[in-house]
């Protein structure tokens, strides 16, 4: 690489480099959220997309939150698996005829002694 080249590559590095401090894992964590102000957004996101360390820190942190949002709707449908479930066996044992005795005893018989 010769002078020009890094000289180029320094002032296009120079121009993509994220401006302000990094912010803070809850902010990026707001900022997934959707819980910021328009401005703040603003700001973060244009410093996330510059900067080469949080970029690959709020994608991690996206892919976590999915990752926690596909649990939590598969875990919502076996619980009303297991409560439809419940609610049948209720149901089958209200509609089953009680239990009689298997020998019915009948009237008392009198013999002459």
């Amino acid at each position: 690489m010769n002078d020009d080249e890094l000289r180029r590559e320094f002032q296009h590095s120079k121009s993509t480099a994220a401006p302000g401090p990094h912010p803070e894992p809850d902010q990026l964590a707001a900022l997934l959220d959707g819980t910021l102000t328009e401005a703040t957004r603003l700001e973060l996101l244009d410093h996330v997309t510059r900067c080469t360390t949080c970029g690959p820190e709020l994608d991690l942190l996206r892919a976590a939150n999915e990752g926690a949002r596909a649990v939590q709707r598969r875990v919502m449908p076996s619980r009303w698996m297991a409560l439809a479930a419940a609610a049948l066996i209720l149901a089958g044992l209200g509609v089953l005829p009680p239990r009689r005795p298997r020998f019915a005893a009948g009237p008392a018989v009198m013999r002459d002694e």
